[in-house]
């Protein structure tokens, strides 16, 4: 402006509110001043202090001043053209700012706004009076302040710097490791961490600011320190929403104040699903940006610990199982091992009477039935003789005392088509009569002997020794139906060992049964 070349003002930012204002030189500006800085009055005690376009509370008559110290007074307007009246109280404007060092913008809650501080947000609550200094307004709002507040500036401070960790949240709660240098210790004031969050970079000219508030920290009592502090996280954010911290001063009054540079903090959203490599697990941060590369800094980041396997597929008739081993905590595979495939011949059994042979054997999975082949030399011609899916089959009709050989194999039917495994190993069968069960009766001089009755038998031997192993000679062989027999004439206090076995006849010979167990017993 031509009016104010006069003050010696050349690039230097000056909010005047008109001309007229501006050259008032009651306010302080005579001709001889040329630079923005002289222009700070500064009294007889070395205070500074700056103009306020609005009046103080309750004085509308006066000029309002805000002090070195944050506290608000007044002055009277000094009409003295032309000269500084003598001992008149005189201020800069404090529209007379660079904009560098501004960071935002905030209006300042004085009585005048307990009930009208405006909100962004619905979930933002207006903090209780004389806990939190200001809530910052919206940018571009359409509600009418004129008349009704004053407006302060937050400047930067570099000697004030904060140093953030990642931030930590659980709930709506965040948790946020600091370090701190710079710290003010005025008579007047403290410093505070505040959270501000914003729709974009805060310094872009678009920026709006959705809350300002405190972080809960221990108290900053010192030039430098470290610790954590909380906060609680605003609800129903827009994806675009970043979040700031800072290291603020407040005055006593909580007029003016200075801060650090804003800090972008970065708020860590750890993945519920488990990342892995071949040697260790964690959770992966779903938030942008994040700072963390090193995955060993990352959530949940540990070795992994083998669990003891699990058959992820089970082995059958002819084809091999999987048993996998992985991690207990995250599941991821470690490592696999194949099952053998279920044998496709089953093991044969077999047991006889003295005209039946009866095969068993043990089911093998994954087979639709089993087919029995039979030979009369082990090396000779076998011939099926039987198709079942059961686990066992009698082979009936057959001559005693004749020697038979079986092997058995499975089948599977798939896609129309027939699998045969292998044939089991060959079984030998000669049917013959079972070995009675017998029991001992002992008497003087004297032994009895009585048999249970064997089905197809035609007779028993009963054989007899002095020792366990010694010679064993046939005492009695009998048809009787009574199926006893007594040794008479034997030593007193004398042991006698004893073993039966039955027999059928065949064609004119005998075909004996195995030998029983021996039993013994003493002589009265």
């Amino acid at each position: 402006m031509d009016e104010l070349a006069w003050c010696g003002l050349t690039n230097e930012k000056v909010f005047a509110l008109d001309a007229k204002e501006a050259t008032n030189l009651a306010y302080g500006y005579w001709s001889d001043s040329t630079t923005a800085k002289s222009r700070a009055k500064i009294w007889s005690n070395n205070d500074i202090q700056w103009w306020t376009r609005s009046p103080k509370n309750g004085d509308q008559e006066n000029i309002g001043i805000v002090t070195e110290d944050g506290s608000i007074t007044s002055i009277e307007a000094k009409e003295a053209p032309g000269q500084k009246s003598a001992g008149a109280p005189v201020a800069s404007p404090a529209f007379n700012l660079d904009l560098e060092p501004v960071l935002f913008a905030s209006a300042d809650p004085g009585d005048s706004l307990k009930d009208k501080i405006h909100y962004t947000d619905g979930d933002i609550k207006r903090p209780q009076d004389n806990q939190q200094r200001a809530v910052v307004a919206k940018v571009g709002s359409s509600e009418n302040y004129a008349g009704k507040n004053e407006w302060k500036l937050t400047l930067l401070d570099e000697s004030k710097k904060l140093t953030l960790g990642t931030g930590i949240q659980k709930g709506n709660i965040v948790t946020v490791p600091y370090t701190y240098k710079g710290s003010s210790k005025e008579l007047f004031g403290k410093d505070q961490i505040s959270v501000m969050i914003t729709d974009g970079e805060y310094n872009s000219k678009t920026a709006t600011v959705l809350y300002y508030g405190q972080m809960t920290t221990e108290p900053l009592s010192t030039k430098e320190g470290e610790g954590t502090g909380t906060f609680t996280m605003p609800q129903n954010l827009p994806g675009t929403a970043k979040v700031y911290l800072l290291l603020e001063y407040l005055s006593g009054s909580n007029r003016t104040d200075y801060a650090s540079e804003p800090v972008l903090l970065h708020i860590h959203n750890w993945s519920s699903d488990w990342s892995s490599d071949d040697t260790h697990h964690w959770h992966e941060c779903l938030a942008a940006d994040c700072p963390i590369t090193d995955k060993s800094k990352k959530d949940g980041y540990g070795e992994h610990q083998e669990n003891n396997g699990v058959v992820t597929k089970e082995p059958t008739y002819g084809q091999a199982g999987v048993k996998t081993y992985s991690c207990k905590t995250c599941g991821h595979v470690i490592r696999t091992e194949t099952l053998e495939a279920i044998p496709s011949m089953p093991k044969v059994k077999a047991s006889t009477t003295y005209k039946s042979v009866k095969l068993s054997w043990k089911a093998v999975k994954g087979t639709d039935g089993y087919q029995v082949y039979r030979a009369t030399k082990k090396n000779g011609s076998y011939k099926k003789v039987k198709t079942t899916a059961s686990k066992s089959w009698t082979n009936k009709n057959l001559t005693t005392g004749k020697t038979y050989y079986y092997k058995v194999r499975t089948y599977k039917k798939e896609n129309g088509k027939t699998t045969y495994g292998g044939f089991s190993k060959t079984v030998k069968a000669v049917p013959r009569t079972k070995a009675p069960g017998f029991k001992l009766t002992a008497g003087n001089n004297k032994m009895k002997v009585k048999w249970n009755k064997v089905s197809g038998a035609d007779g028993y031997k009963i054989y007899r020794a002095k020792s366990k192993n010694g010679k064993y000679q046939m005492v009695k062989d009998s048809r009787s139906r009574l199926r006893t027999y007594t040794s008479t004439g034997l030593s007193d206090h004398h042991t006698y060992y004893y073993k039966m076995r039955s027999y059928k006849v065949v064609k004119g010979k005998k075909v004996y049964s195995a030998y029983t167990n021996v039993k013994s017993k003493r002589t009265k």
